[in-house]
């Protein structure tokens, strides 16, 4: 290889090098404006844990009931699941119950619900 080929192939190395060096910069810049920038990225009010945990105990809750025949399901969907739900007063009316008759029924379905919930956790 003649000097002048040896210089060209230098210079062309060279020239790679820096513009691999000048790349590798701007990346790390973007990565520090990212990380300075971040606090104005993340939601404080969001807490991840917490809501993929209730994401799981949501899953767990429909598992529960679609467990109930579907009488105590109806209960709880009219009652507690419904936007908005039903009053109590109401329900009994509906079903020619009595007021206490369906708190007795709600009482007992969440005990169960409890029972079948308490069973997945470890």
């Amino acid at each position: 290889m003649t000097d002048a080929a040896w210089i060209a192939f230098l210079e062309d190395d060279d020239e790679k090098v820096s513009r691999k060096n000048r790349a590798e910069k701007r990346r790390h810049k973007s990565l520090n404006d990212l990380s300075d920038y971040s606090r104005y990225l993340q939601d404080a009010t969001v807490d991840v844990k917490a809501d993929a945990l209730l994401i799981v105990e949501a899953g767990d809750l429909h598992s529960a009931l679609a467990r109930l025949p579907d009488d105590e399901r109806e209960l709880v969907q009219r009652l507690k699941l419904d936007n908005p739900p039903i009053s109590v007063e109401d329900y009994a009316k509906e079903k020619g119950l009595t007021q206490d008759a369906v708190w007795q029924r709600t009482a007992r379905i969440t005990a169960k619900l409890n029972k079948m919930l308490n069973k997945n956790i470890p």
